[in-house]
């Protein structure tokens, strides 16, 4: 029971599943196309995976763009100019992180989506103009790949043009759609995803894991700073110095369940090949059903 009930806050609470926990977020980064530099943490699910990316996008363009530390001073008038951009079918995830973080629903942008429900490109750009004229703040895009009722992917190559032009963050919700990557067959469809800044990954569905169980994955892992704050009493600053790895110093939550050992255990016994086998026995012939994006 120990080994399932470890809390993954501070290493001398668990140290095999702290280790265990960095080797799947490494495995994964590169499962995705991340280099070295990235990094990661396991979520209670994609709605705080979604969070947490939403979270790091704003603070790291109130530091380099607004050169604001909005994690000091907080919310003020300029931060409530900022604007998100999102599908109209994205997850309802995109509005309760902007009302967490004191932005509002107004701070969510819908843009409107073309005949395979993907977000519609130039409608993108037109929105994000019209902010501009009006004074609002520009500093995420949010592309969806696999949307809840359709399936369908954003064009994360297109998107990540136009975040490159506007300085803005990218993130990939690919809660639904994380598990293409593992098909020979259809992972062309997310070739671009480590274009993204970050990816939100969930393995409660298509790697047909247990709740709960998901993670966020950061091209950059310095951008993880935004979460960070030391404690005596759980992760000293010399620490790191020593060699720890506190995993709350990238984490939303403190007490935290060891939900990695799920993925490592599956990775470790059934591997790329049956994971692939055991999706195209649970949808059928269309193993996949996510559109082309």
């Amino acid at each position: 029971m120990s080994t399932f009930n470890q809390s993954m806050d501070s290493c001398d609470q668990s140290p095999v599943a702290t280790e265990i926990e960095v080797e799947v977020i490494n495995h994964l980064c590169n499962l995705y196309g991340y280099s070295k530099e990235a990094d990661g943490i396991f979520t209670s699910g994609g709605s705080q995976s979604n969070q947490t990316a939403i979270i790091l996008a704003r603070d790291w363009f109130c530091n380099e763009i607004l050169k604001y530390d909005v994690k000091k001073f907080g919310i003020n008038d300029r931060c409530l100019r900022l604007r998100m951009y999102t599908s109209e079918i994205s997850h309802f995830s995109m509005e309760k992180s902007a009302h967490i973080l004191g932005l509002g629903y107004q701070s969510v942008v819908k843009v409107p989506v073309d005949e395979k429900k993907r977000m519609d490109i130039k409608a993108l750009r037109s929105l994000i103009e019209e902010d501009k004229k009006a004074g609002n703040i520009p500093f995420l895009v949010v592309g969806t790949v696999g949307t809840t009722d359709f399936g369908s992917i954003d064009s994360l190559k297109e998107l990540s043009e136009i975040a490159r032009e506007n300085n803005m963050w990218l993130h990939a919700d690919a809660a639904y759609g994380s598990g293409v990557i593992m098909s020979d067959k259809y992972a062309d469809r997310v070739r671009d995803i480590n274009l993204c800044n970050s990816i939100t990954v969930d393995f409660h569905k298509m790697f047909l894991m247990p709740i709960s169980c998901s993670a966020v994955l950061i091209k950059d892992g310095k951008n993880f700073n935004a979460l960070t704050i030391h404690a005596d009493y759980l992760n000293r600053e010399e620490d790191e110095e020593d060699g720890y790895t506190n995993l709350v110093d990238k984490s939303l939550q403190t007490t935290r369940r060891f939900d990695a050992l799920k993925v490592w255990m599956s990775f470790q016994v059934r591997g790329k090949k049956k994971l692939v086998k055991s999706n195209q026995h649970k949808h059928g012939k269309c193993s996949v059903p996510l559109q082309q994006a």
